[in-house]
């Protein structure tokens, strides 16, 4: 059975299972439409909202509208989510074994290319295009599936579209002119499908790769070379959408995604790179308000199987975000959001805390800061974004800073302007990512952050590295312990060694003097020979032991 048949067999279970839930004996009783002129006395099919005193009759004429949808549209609602939890789930599975199948090639890549003499500094590289190649054919299948089920899929009745047939029906009503209204201003949960965008790119496929003489990888579509990878980054030669994509998957596999990518050059190739990021799904970490945007609509074109979703007709308000008051129209005390930083050094950096992350600045000093930070220049607010309030020299390389901006420093010190420079552009950093989608915020966590969040990771850096060091010297020294251990043990040993030699020299010795002893002893011993002296001649004759004459 092919891929495509497991498919196709899975969405019929799901169709097979959801059957039960849309047969008529399995609904409930539905009686003939109520009339929609807002009418006291109606009574409501649904003993759950009849029986709910706090509801309006215009806002019960609103409920019994929904319901009547939500029944109309239940049996292709519940086939088409079905059908997508099921091809969700089948390919979820896909996704797990192709990570075996990645490894596999890599494993194989990596000895073709150590046999074809490719520098090991350079696998890496070549292997992250092998690996992009090959999730790029995963989500090319993917979404050819997907639109193909999307085909076979049923798409229930717009909410507008119902409204709008139920309104030629009764002309005039209040309600549903009303709840019309409401559904053209509100974003549209209807489906429509892939909506005609065209199917995911396949760009890695027919690029070929050479190595020059300096070890750089440059990869060629036909006899053109479209990307350089210099290994820290990624040089594209054309501004085209292709050779963008192609680039874009290869940084994806070869640099950490969860930190973002970050994209360089002139602004109308970030603005075309970053919408291509948005649509694959890959967080940048530029901060770049066009940039962001061009990420925005791309994210927001990107096709996918939309499920089928229930309108909502609660009471609420809603509307446009207002637009933030220019801070220059500001007068009086303003509040500002800050990081925990500056509200624990709130009185030595002469502002008030109010509140959890909010101190409380003079106007005049934050429109000086606001004027300061716009004429600053770039260098400088870097610097700026780093500073670390609770020291007078904010930690910061001050004669650089007065090289680029001297009204921010004096005396050794950063002044009372740069520290508010600091404090306004927390408070806008805050506010602007509390501005964006929750979504965005991993994508441009690394962009948007306050001075004290720097100093943090700075210090979590700093402790790591003073752990790993000290970690190193304890090893150094254990090893070093352990080393006079052994000495101390060898020369203990020599120690024995000698001691032992000594004595059994000495026993030596003295079995040696006791044995010179014991022969001298022996000798003593010995008698000496009898003389005897002839008194016819004179002459001695020796008697001792022997034989003789």
């Amino acid at each position: 059975m092919s891929a495509l048949d497991s498919l196709d067999a899975l969405v019929a279970q799901a169709k097979a299972d959801a059957e039960p839930q849309i047969e008529p004996e399995a609904q409930p009783a539905v009686s003939a439409p109520p009339s929609l002129a807002p009418d006291a006395d109606s009574k409501l099919d649904a003993p759950a909202l009849a029986s709910d005193a706090d509801l309006s009759v215009e806002q019960q004429k609103r409920l019994e509208l929904l319901h009547e949808y939500e029944e109309l549209t239940a049996p292709q609602r519940l086939e088409r989510n079905a059908a997508i939890d099921a091809f969700d789930a089948d390919w979820r599975e896909r996704w797990m074994k192709l990570q075996g199948e990645v490894e596999e090639a890599r494993a194989k890549r990596a000895e073709s290319l150590t046999a074809e003499g490719v520098d090991a500094h350079l696998h890496e590289s070549l292997l992250a295009k092998e690996t992009a190649a090959l999730v790029e054919d995963f989500e090319a299948r993917k979404d050819a599936a997907a639109r193909d089920l999307d085909k076979s899929m049923p798409r229930p009745a717009r909410w507008v579209d119902f409204l709008g047939e139920r309104a030629l029906e009764h002309p005039g009503d209040p309600v549903l002119e009303s709840l019309l209204e409401e559904a053209k201003k509100a974003p549209d949960p209807g489906v429509e499908g892939f909506g005609g965008m065209p199917p995911k790119a396949v760009t890695l496929s027919d690029l070929v790769h050479n190595i020059d003489k300096d070890g750089q990888i440059h990869y060629k579509r036909g006899l053109r070379t479209v990307i350089h990878d210099r290994g820290s980054r990624l040089d594209v030669q054309r501004n085209d959408d292709r050779d963008i994509e192609a680039a874009l998957k290869i940084s994806a596999q070869k640099f950490d995604l969860q930190k973002g990518l970050m994209l360089t050059g002139d602004l109308a190739f970030k603005v075309k790179a970053a919408e291509i990021a948005g649509k694959l799904g890959y967080p940048l970490q530029n901060s770049e308000p066009e940039v962001l945007m061009a990420w925005k609509k791309g994210r927001d074109t990107n096709p996918q199987l939309k499920r089928a979703v229930m309108p909502s007709v609660e009471r609420g308000i809603t509307g446009d975000l207002a637009v933030p008051k220019p801070i220059a129209e500001r007068t009086g005390p303003v509040q500002l959001r800050a990081d925990p930083l500056t509200v624990a050094a709130a009185e030595a950096l002469g502002v008030t805390p109010n509140g959890d992350g909010v101190v409380v600045m003079p106007a005049e000093r934050v429109l000086a800061a606001g004027s300061a930070f716009r004429e600053t220049q770039n260098a400088a607010l870097h610097m700026l974004a780093e500073a670390d309030l609770r020291k007078p020299d904010g930690g910061v390389d001050l004669g650089k800073l007065k090289d680029l901006a001297p009204n921010l420093t004096s005396d050794g010190a950063l002044t009372e302007l740069a520290r508010d420079v600091v404090i306004v552009r927390d408070d806008r950093v805050i506010r602007t990512r509390e501005s964006l989608d929750k979504e965005l915020e991993p994508v441009f966590k690394v962009a948007y952050m306050t001075a004290g969040e720097r100093v943090r990771e700075s210090e979590d850096v700093a402790a790591s590295i003073a752990k790993a060091q000290e970690a190193e010297r304890n090893a150094v020294q254990e090893q070093a312990q352990e080393a006079d251990e052994k000495s101390l043990l060898v020369r203990n040993v020599d120690a024995s060694l000698d001691r032992e030699i000594a004595e059994k020299a000495a026993k030596q010795e003295g079995r040696e003097e006791k044995q010179e002893r014991e022969i001298k002893s022996e000798e003593k011993a010995i008698p000496t020979p009898a003389v005897f002296r002839s008194g016819r001649t004179g002459k001695r004759m020796d008697m001792g032991q022997g034989i003789g004459f």
